[in-house]
């Protein structure tokens, strides 16, 4: 099994989210790292560490290299952003609004299979379970893009955003580690 966090990824992605904002020199100066490295990275030549990864995120706060970050240093666990997609806002609560029914639909599709006891063996738990998978990881991806993009062009805190709904959550006994 391949390691779920990885120590260093290239995200040429990620780096240039943040070179459309910041210069590779300032990148460079605040990260405390020289200025070609932030250029080898940008056009993917050379790996991003977590502890640099984690210095641009402190630093900056960019909601598209964060998400960006997100999905390499896990592996694709978590999607990527989908930048193939018009990105603004009404378009994109379009597709959310698609996506989510999609996945829903395949949910009700899918509740007989599930209502029936698991068994090792069987080929249609299998596949109906991908199938919500997928439809659902479709939801994650094009939330996760919307959530990038409505931070970033409203400058929003997202990591602030996120501490404060975790502790909401953690409140109502959705979560219980943090």
């Amino acid at each position: 099994m391949v390691n779920a966090i990885q120590e260093a990824v290239y995200a040429s992605g990620a780096v240039t989210a943040l070179t459309r904002k910041y210069q590779q020199k300032e990148l460079a100066k605040d990260n405390h790292v020289t200025q070609s490295l932030v250029s080898q990275q940008a056009a993917g030549k050379r790996k991003v560490s977590q502890q640099t990864a984690q210095s641009y995120n402190n630093n900056y706060n960019d909601p598209f290299s964060v998400m960006i970050f997100a999905n390499k240093f896990t592996n694709g666990i978590i999607p990527p952003l989908f930048d193939g997609l018009d990105q603004h806002q009404m378009s994109l609560s379009y597709r959310f609004e698609k996506e989510s029914n999609e996945a829903i639909c395949e949910i009700k599709r899918q509740l007989e299979v599930f209502s029936e006891s698991i068994k090792e063996s069987s080929q249609e738990q299998s596949s109906a379970a991908k199938n919500v998978i997928a439809e659902l990881l479709d939801v994650v991806a094009t939330t996760n893009t919307f959530i990038a993009n409505i931070a970033y062009k409203y400058q929003i805190d997202l990591k602030r955003e996120a501490e404060v709904r975790a502790m909401y959550w953690k409140e109502k006994g959705l979560i219980k580690i943090m």
